[in-house]
């Protein structure tokens, strides 16, 4: 979301941000979101401040189990490591909604979505 680099996020990169995932929302509602995780209220998000509000405090137990099962579907080959790979073996493109409308191909989206990893 960070487009210009600057390692904060300020409402429009947080607007677009969210756009560019299919979410949305208006300049005033990303402005009132951002409120919730801008803790030192300078106006931006470093990322400590928005993993710091998503945590949202210590994990329940149930929490950690929907968190641990989450993982472990992801460790495909269960060597206690997510990996670029693993996560492709999972991902799907066939239901994509551009696919099944047959205004992009399977191997498009594939690609779209392996490009959002930052690896």
């Amino acid at each position: 979301m960070d487009k210009n680099g600057n390692g904060s996020l300020d409402v429009d990169d947080f607007r677009w941000g969210l756009l560019d995932f299919g979410v949305e929302i208006t300049k005033e509602e990303a402005a009132e979101l951002l409120k919730h995780f801008d803790a030192d209220k300078n106006g931006g998000v470093n990322f400590n401040e928005f993993i710091s509000a998503l945590k949202g405090g210590d994990l329940s137990e149930s929490r950690l189990a929907v968190i641990k099962r989450a993982y472990d579907k992801l460790d495909v080959n269960h060597d206690g490591q997510v990996r670029l790979d693993d996560i492709a073996k999972l991902y799907d493109a066939s239901t994509h909604p551009d696919v099944v409308a047959g205004h992009r191909s399977e191997r498009d989206i594939y690609m779209e979505f392996m490009n959002t990893w930052d690896t």
